[in-house]
């Protein structure tokens, strides 16, 4: 998979105050708005480019369940609904979106859960947290933190320590938890998969990944393992595959034979490992490449619906997916047949969500148009601030 290289990308965007890179493109599952930004303050605007939230906030999120975290001075979180009133006062140390009906927030060192009117249904508790997904919330507890080389308490650790999983805090190059085990929490509050796995993932069709002793499976909602740790790396469930990693081996400091393949919920193959690198399913096609060879699509039997012949490709999202080629001048977008549906004039490095990307700090919709400025320069004459 290619993690580090999305990683690397993400640097390349403004980062969010509690230390985790910023993607510019609206989260799936999010509301009717899409962030802007006007100099160092954080607005929204709609479809079709109005500023319907002027910026005025010092950093924010994208809608969920009606509202949108937001940081107003004094680096204190709170929530706002979509005409821009705050539903939820500024007073968190951080802040997720809401997922189920709750959201996780921080209070000092300590992650708990409020709900819409902004009480703690779970106290603060954990050292980090993550939103709930199919009623369960990945949490992680932890006492000891490795620092430049020392080890610290709770009370001395750096403050990315406290951190909201699925954002990586930009400080991980310098440490992290000695002590750290990853569990689950329903919506009542209730431990229901006590914190025992050294790492682990949210729930995806009903299966969620875990480590053990180096190796990687998934659990069922009870905490019951129902795939064996087996896989060297494994991915995320997502249109019920999930992409694994076998074989790999060292071979002097190299390690070589991995392949990809895809297993379905009940741990079984597939389409049986034999690429060199994956992605997950998306719109129900996968970028693989094999040994040596360019990039395709596959469908869910493993069949080339697109031929090897990109140097990149990203998953499909709205119907459309960004591929590169040395054949090609520019990058450019393809649709499912194979078609090129525009070519991409600005840096293209994004999926769509909602119909829109953001490329070169512009919004653009499916045709290549641009709809509106992602970075509102005072220049720029349109969205202005109302």
């Amino acid at each position: 998979m290619r993690t580090a290289m999305i990683a690397g990308l993400l640097l390349l965007f403004p980062c969010f105050a509690n230390d985790v890179v910023r993607i510019p493109v609206k989260k799936k599952g999010a509301g009717p708005l899409f962030q802007i930004h006007y100099g160092v303050q954080w607005g929204f605007m709609n479809r079709t480019g109005r500023t319907v939230i002027k910026p005025r906030f010092d950093d924010e999120g994208d809608f969920f369940e009606g509202l949108a975290k937001v940081r107003i001075g004094d680096w204190k979180w709170g929530y706002i609904d979509q005409t821009g009133h705050v539903a939820i006062a500024a007073q968190f140390d951080d802040a997720g979106d809401f997922s189920e009906g709750l959201a996780p927030v921080r209070l000092g060192h300590k992650w708990g859960f409020i709900d819409h009117a902004g009480k703690f249904v779970i106290p603060p508790q954990f050292q980090a947290a993550a939103e709930f997904h199919e009623g369960l919330a990945l949490i992680e507890v932890w006492t000891r933190y490795s620092y430049e080389g020392k080890t610290l308490s709770e009370d001395d650790a750096p403050r990315w320590a406290w951190r909201l999983h699925n954002h990586p805090p930009l400080g991980t190059g310098y440490g992290g938890p000695l002590d750290d085990r990853y569990g689950y929490v329903d919506l009542d509050g209730n431990i229901v998969i006590p914190p025992t796995f050294k790492d682990a993932q949210d729930f995806s069709n009903g299966r969620a990944r875990i480590h053990v002793d180096g190796k990687e499976g998934y659990i069922d909602n009870t905490g019951r393992t129902v795939i064996a740790p087996q896989f060297d790396q494994a991915e995320q469930f997502s249109e019920g595959f999930a992409a694994v990693e076998v074989g790999t081996r060292a071979v002097g400091t190299r390690l070589v034979g991995a392949r990809w393949g895809f297993i379905d919920t009940s741990g079984a193959f597939v389409i049986l490992p034999g690429f060199a690198d994956v992605m997950s399913f998306s719109e129900g096609l996968a970028a693989v490449s094999l040994p040596g060879q360019r990039y395709g699509y596959i469908d869910k039997t493993g069949k080339f619906i697109l031929p090897p012949i990109y140097d990149d490709a990203h998953q499909f999202s709205c119907g459309l997916a960004l591929v590169t080629s040395d054949d090609e001048e520019d990058e450019y977008y393809i649709d499912k047949s194979g078609r090129k549906a525009f070519v991409s004039k600005l840096p293209a490095e994004w999926w769509f969500s909602d119909g829109l990307t953001v490329s070169d700090d512009k919004y653009i919709d499916r045709r290549g148009r641009i709809v509106a400025p992602y970075e509102i320069g005072p220049h720029l004459m349109q969205p202005r601030p109302q």
